[in-house]
Order: C-alpha cells, then sequence, then structure tokens
C-alpha cells in the first residue's frame, strides 16, 4: 500500500512538473516570438498577401523580415498588394521599425500603431484614406524618423505640432494630401532632411523655423503660398520646389547651399534681378528654372550658357532680352527699387529698357523726354530703406516718398543732387540725422518721430508758408516750379497772362485755371492757397499717382480731370466686347468702385497674361484672386461665380461691407475663401464641406446656417435630439436583449442586417454555426 501512494505521488508530481512546463513554455513562446501578432494579421488583412499561411513559418511569407537570431519581425513591406482592409490596430510587434502599405486600396481610418513601439519608418502613401484619428500622431513611437501620407483623400486638416515628439524625424512627404492653413513653426525641433508638401492649400509665409533647420529637399509646390523667400538663404539646400506659388520679393542669395542640384521657381511672383554670378557659382547646380515671375534687370546670360545648367527664363521684365546692361537710369531706379525689396508694382510698372516711355510713378524732362525729373512714390504702403542710387539721377528734381512705411536714415548722397528743388519724406518711420540740404530745396520731413534735426533745424518747409497774401503771386510760383512739364508759364510776366489762367480783374485773384490736353505727367502733392478759384481743368493729361489735395481751393466749385480716350486702359480699341474673364473681373472692381490699382495693373484683353491679383492655370483659366491687404472698399460682387475655374479667392483684410453673394456656392471648383478681417454683414451662405472658410473677424456676419435661429426652432432642435437619444436607448436595450440569447443566431441576425455591404455567403436560410467555425465568413473565426 505503501508503495501505491508513493507511486500515486510521484505521478502527480511528474504530471503537475509537466503541466507547470507546458505553461511556462506557452509563455515563453509568446513572448519570445511574434507568431500570435502575425496570426493574427493574417487574419484580418484584406486581400491575405500571397504566400502568407498557417502552414508556413511567417519569417517566409513574402515581404516580411525578421530577425535571424530572435524570429522578431523587423519590417513588413506590402507595397503594391491589392490590399483593402487592416485591423483597426496593429497587434504588438516590439522589434518592427519597417511598415509599408504604400500604393493599396485601403480606406476607412489611419491604424492605430500604437503597438509598434519601436517603428522608424511608416509608408501609408497612395492609398484612400480619408480619417485621421485624433490620436494617430499621439500613438506613434517617438523612434519615428520617416512618415509617408501623399496621395490620400483625407478631409482638409493642418500639419499636425505633434511631429515634435519625434527627435528623430527626417523624412515627412505628405503630397496632394489635403493640407491647409500655414506652415508651423516647428521645424526646428527635430532634424528634419526631406520635406515634401506638395499640391495641397498651404497659403500663407515659409515659417522662421527653416532658418534653423536641417531640411536639405523641400518640394513645397502648386498652392498658395506667399511673402518673401529670404529664408532659404540660411539653409543648406539640395533641391528646391516652391514653383506654383505667389511668392514674392527677390531671389536670395543661395551660396550656403554648396550643394544645390536643382531650383525650381517659376510660376511666382518673384522681382529684382537675378543674383546670375553666385548661382553660376555653384559647381553642383544643374535646374534652374525661373519661368513665369516678374523678374528684372538684364537678361542672366551666364546661366543660359552655362552648358552644365538646364535653365528657363521665359515671362519676366527683364530690361534686355541680350544679356547687356540696362540703360543707367534704369540700373538706378532699380537699385531704389531694391532699397524697397523690390515691390510687386514696380516690376509691372516697369517694363522695357527706358524709364521715360510711359513708366509709372516716373516724371521726365519734357524737352528730351530722356532725363528723369521727378520720382512720384508717396502713399504706396512701401518699406525699407532710402537708396543712395537716387543721386545717380543727377537731374532729379522732385522726389515724393510721403506716406509709406520706410525706415533708415536719408542718405548723404541725396546731397549732392544740384536740381533738386523737393524732397518730401513725411509721414514714414525714418530715423537718424538730417543732412544739411541747400536752402532752395523744400524739405518736408514731418511724421517721423525718429528723425534728429540737430544742428540742421533751419529747414525749409515752403509749402506750409505760403500764406494767402494780397495776390496768388507765391501760389502761381509754386504752381510754375512744381507742374510738369511746366506749360507757357515764365516768372518774367503776370501769372494773369500766363496761358489757361483767367484773373479777377479788379482783385488780380485767380479764378480759373485751364491746362487741359497740356501733357501733364506730375502735380505738386497739394495744391497752394487760391482763395478765389472755382474751375480747374487738368483733364486729358498723362497725370498718375495718387490725386493731389485740393484743401487750399476753398471756392472750388468745377473740376475736370478726366482723361482723353487715347490715354485710358480699355480693353479693346475695336469697340468689341472684352474677353469673358476680363468682363467678370470687371465686375468684381466696380463692386469696390474700380480701385485705381486695378486699372494700372489690368491692361489688355488677356486676364492670363501677368495680371497682378490673378493667377491662371495652363488652360488660362482664371484659379485664383488676391485682394488681401489692399484697403478697397465696396462690395463683394456676385461676378465671381462667373469664373467657374475658381479655387481660390482671398478678399481679407480691407474695408469690404454687405453680405456674401449666395452665388459663390455655385463655384464647383472652390477650395478656400477668405474673407476675414472686414466689415461685412448678413447671412453666410451654405458653402461645400470642402470649402475652407474663413469669416473671423466681421461681428456683423450671422453665422447660423440662416442667420439667427428662433427660440421655437432651437425647442424643436432640443426635442428631437432627446427623441433621438431615447430611441438609441432602446434600441441599445433591445441588442442587448438580443445577443444575450442560448446561442449567436439572433446577434448574427442583427449583423447581416446592419453591415452595409453584406459580406459573402451571409444568407438567412444558411446554418450559422458551422460557417462560423469553419471561416466561411470572410474575416471570421475572430
Amino acid at each position: 500500500m505503501e508503495g501505491n501512494k508513493f507511486k500515486h505521488s510521484l505521478h502527480f508530481v511528474l504530471f503537475f512538473t509537466l503541466l507547470l512546463f507546458s505553461l511556462l513554455s506557452s509563455t515563453i513562446i509568446a513572448a519570445d516570438d511574434d507568431s500570435a501578432a502575425m496570426a493574427m494579421l493574417l487574419e484580418t488583412i484584406v486581400t491575405t498577401p500571397s504566400n502568407w499561411s498557417k502552414n508556413s513559418f511567417y519569417c517566409q511569407w513574402q515581404g516580411v523580415m525578421c530577425d535571424t537570431n530572435s524570429s522578431r519581425v523587423t519590417a513588413i513591406f506590402l507595397k503594391s498588394n491589392n490590399l483593402t482592409s487592416l485591423p483597426p490596430k496593429f497587434p504588438s510587434l516590439p522589434n518592427l521599425d519597417t511598415l509599408d502599405l504604400s500604393v493599396n486600396s485601403l480606406s476607412g481610418s489611419l491604424p492605430s500603431l500604437a503597438n509598434l513601439t519601436s517603428l522608424k519608418n511608416l509608408y501609408l502613401e497612395h492609398n484612400n484614406f480619408n480619417n485621421i484619428p485624433q490620436s494617430f500622431f499621439t500613438d506613434l513611437a517617438t523612434t519615428l524618423q520617416l512618415l509617408t501620407l501623399s496621395d490620400n483623400p483625407f478631409p482638409s486638416w493642418t500639419i499636425p505640432t505633434q511631429l515634435t515628439r519625434f527627435p528623430s524625424f527626417q523624412v515627412f512627404f505628405c503630397d496632394k494630401a489635403n493640407l491647409t492653413g500655414q506652415i508651423p513653426e516647428i521645424f526646428h525641433s527635430f532634424p528634419l532632411e526631406t520635406l515634401s508638401l506638395a499640391q495641397n492649400n498651404l497659403f500663407g509665409p515659409l515659417p522662421n523655423s527653416f532658418r534653423s533647420s536641417t531640411i536639405q529637399k523641400m518640394s513645397l509646390h502648386s498652392q498658395m503660398l506667399s511673402g518673401p523667400i529670404e529664408v532659404l538663404s540660411t539653409m543648406n539646400l539640395i533641391g528646391v520646389q516652391i514653383y506654383g506659388n505667389n511668392f514674392t520679393g527677390p531671389i536670395p542669395d543661395f551660396s550656403n547651399s554648396k550643394s544645390l542640384i536643382e531650383l525650381r521657381l517659376d510660376d511666382n511672383s518673384l522681382t529684382g534681378v537675378v543674383p546670375s554670378i553666385s548661382l553660376a557659382s555653384l559647381s553642383s547646380l544643374r535646374t534652374v528654372n525661373l519661368t513665369g515671375n516678374k523678374l528684372q534687370g538684364p537678361f542672366p546670360i551666364s546661366l543660359q550658357e552655362n552648358s552644365l545648367i538646364t535653365a528657363d527664363f521665359d515671362s519676366n521684365n527683364f530690361c534686355t532680352n541680350s544679356g547687356n546692361s540696362c540703360d543707367p537710369q534704369v540700373t538706378s531706379l532699380l537699385e531704389i527699387a531694391a532699397g524697397f525689396g523690390y515691390p510687386l508694382e514696380l516690376s509691372d510698372a516697369w517694363t522695357g529698357n527706358d524709364a521715360c516711355r510711359n513708366w509709372r510713378f516716373i516724371i521726365c524732362d519734357s524737352k528730351n523726354n530722356r532725363s528723369i525729373i521727378g520720382i512720384d512714390f508717396q502713399k504706396n504702403n512701401f518699406g525699407g530703406t532710402i537708396s543712395p542710387a537716387f543721386a545717380n539721377l543727377s537731374e532729379l528734381q522732385y522726389i515724393y516718398l510721403n506716406g509709406n512705411n520706410l525706415t533708415g536714415p536719408i542718405p548723404d548722397s541725396l546731397t549732392k543732387l544740384a536740381q533738386l528743388k523737393h524732397l518730401d519724406v513725411s509721414n514714414n518711420n525714418l530715423s537718424g540725422n538730417i543732412q544739411q540740404f541747400n536752402p532752395s530745396v523744400t524739405l518736408n520731413i514731418s511724421g517721423n518721430p525718429l528723425l534728429l534735426t540737430g544742428k540742421h533745424d533751419s529747414i525749409v518747409t515752403k509749402i506750409s508758408t505760403l500764406i494767402a497774401d494780397d495776390d496768388d503771386s507765391a501760389a502761381m510760383a509754386m504752381l510754375l516750379e512744381t507742374i510738369v512739364p511746366t506749360p507757357n508759364w515764365s516768372k518774367n510776366s503776370s501769372y494773369c497772362q500766363w496761358q489757361g489762367v483767367i484773373c479777377d480783374s479788379n482783385s488780380n485773384r485767380v479764378t480759373g485755371i485751364f491746362l487741359k490736353s497740356n501733357n501733364l505727367t506730375f502735380l505738386p502733392p497739394k495744391f497752394p492757397s487760391l482763395p478765389n478759384l472755382d474751375t480747374l481743368d487738368l483733364s486729358g493729361n498723362s497725370l498718375s499717382g495718387s490725386l493731389p489735395s485740393l484743401a487750399n481751393l476753398t471756392s472750388l466749385r468745377d473740376l475736370f480731370l478726366e482723361p482723353d480716350f487715347d490715354s485710358n486702359n480699355f480693353c479693346t480699341n475695336s469697340g468689341n466686347s472684352c474677353d469673358p474673364q476680363v468682363k467678370s473681373l470687371l465686375e468684381i472692381a466696380a463692386g469696390f468702385g474700380y480701385p485705381l490699382e486695378l486699372s494700372d495693373a489690368w491692361t489688355g484683353n488677356d486676364a492670363c497674361r501677368n495680371w497682378r491679383f490673378v493667377k491662371c492655370d495652363s488652360k488660362n483659366s482664371i484659379i485664383s484672386i488676391d485682394f488681401r491687404m489692399q484697403h478697397f472698399g465696396g462690395t463683394i460682387s456676385p461676378a465671381f461665380a462667373n469664373l467657374s475655374e475658381l479655387q481660390y479667392v482671398y478678399l481679407n483684410v480691407n474695408n469690404l461691407t454687405g453680405p456674401i453673394p449666395d452665388s459663390l456656392t455655385k463655384l464647383a471648383q472652390l477650395k478656400l475663401l477668405d474673407v476675414s478681417n472686414n466689415n461685412l454683414s448678413g447671412n453666410i451662405p451654405q458653402f461645400n464641406p470642402s470649402v475652407t472658410l474663413n469669416i473671423s473677424g466681421n461681428p456683423l456676419l450671422l453665422t447660423g446656417k440662416h442667420g439667427p435661429e428662433t427660440m421655437e426652432a432651437n425647442k424643436f432642435k432640443l426635442s428631437l435630439k432627446f427623441v433621438l437619444f431615447f430611441i438609441l436607448l432602446l434600441f441599445s436595450l433591445l441588442s442587448t436583449t438580443i445577443i444575450a440569447a442560448d446561442d449567436d443566431s439572433a446577434a448574427m441576425a442583427m449583423l447581416l442586417e446592419t453591415i452595409v455591404p453584406t459580406p459573402s455567403n451571409w444568407e438567412e436560410e444558411q446554418n450559422w454555426g458551422r460557417p462560423f467555425e469553419q471561416k466561411q465568413y470572410r474575416g471570421g473565426g475572430l
């Protein structure tokens, strides 16, 4: 008996030992390989990849890479496998560093990858994903180095700031992914080398964080990005593709980019002189495309003739096409424009190589029409500094820089202008000492509190001291000095005998000035006091710039300023109708009250031929209108809707009033409408959800679909929400009751009714249990 007890005890010990070993083995296996996780992927990935089978070792499956020692999965490559479905959450694969699911037909939400704790490279481009869960980026492992999301139809979204979670992040591809908004200031936070965000809906400037970034390859083309590109000069770039945007200002110095191979700046609004010498010194450079900008100065012949470089420079505003230097006056004007940062207005207004051939802002000597005697830049919102190059224009008599945002000093060189009569720099932000000008110069420096008058207090301000005397001799002498070209007027005769001047016979006060069709190009910015003047006729001339102030003409009754028909900006000279796109733009301009800027910028009958504020596609259809920060008043015209291919409309930061027209909702291609910071009012029309709409800064706009809702409507909504909640609660209780039956027939019947589309071979008549057990349901058996 004792022997039997011993045998039973021994059997029990052996059984317990085997059981414990079995459990330990299972635990070890579960911890030491990825068989369970890969089995789960085998069951849930649709279509099952080729040769993935329970009958073979997962490290032998197509696209699966394993560590040879541990059999841990380190990479899964399933590119172009016709995949249509993934598990919503990937199983734990602790050693997986690369997952490539690109170029498939995957749709729905991006899967949760929180269990891939060593993930470095993630390829998801060229699929049909249409949702990004809020936790997607925060769930990704902080080891991430590469992410590709290009070519997915996501809803409109912004660049996630959660990218700063990845301290080793190096490559980000997110082209054609419906990104919108501005590029955030995050790119100094990680060692990014490649940034590709092309063909999205991004707008605004390049971020300052690019300055301290490690980006070498950049693709941001075909969007609505704007502003200067000077930040690129601080980077060490290999390739730059920022074509097809609205960038402005000059091309920066790329000498820091010693390994630059490709430079694509085409189809923007860049201005200034091409830095040919700097670019030609880059021995690695192979492609330069500057086509379709507003570049000035001489044609960059040194780049064109370099056999190692493929160069394109068509459709710019070069002074010559031969590579020869510009005319000396043109060169000086371009240096002056450089001080202002090469404003776009100057490139549009200055074409050719003769500054005296109808160049806007420029007045030339009427005798030989060769020497520049006046420059009128008043009230153009120009920033930057006053260039010493003004002194190169030796015949210059009148300089108007008032009403801008200029900074820095008044250059000493301007005191060397022997012919200078008038310099107006009032109402800027100038600083420094005021130089000693000739006493004959009328100098206006008011509105510059940082200017130091010092020992040069004896500044002559003739305009302000022209006091109404007993006659008009002082005022008419001032007009004689400032009207260009001078009419048939002379200091040696009485002003009442001057051509076109009518005086009262008793008082010798001027009552009328008739200077119609005198080829006048320039007036004083403010007329002197002529208290009896009742008629002023300046019609039929070539006057430009701002209308003069006539506040001192206190008796003025009749004012004639209209031009001759020969000096206008008609779209055609034949009387034929304007091009339909031009006609629509003129209707839009009518809503703003026909601003002068638009008449000057829109000449001819082709809106896609370098018209300012307008951008066209390759088929010459207008796709963008950018009127932001132009101080336009008036209303938004319904005529925008006539431009059927319009995608981007920027009207922000103006003084527009009235409603947003309903007709704009009919623009089928519209992607972005920005009307922020105006004075709009009324209801907001119902735009397509795909349209990015910015209405901030319009407190009178009513945000409801059709204005404020009535109290009765709100009560009805609340009642409806309560009823829906009750129905859902009841449905949930019934569903729970159905599922908790003796078998799963009721529950599966419920799934049969609700899953769309119904899976293959799910039928009410068949036996539910056995097919489920045999995994005849597609994806069954989990």
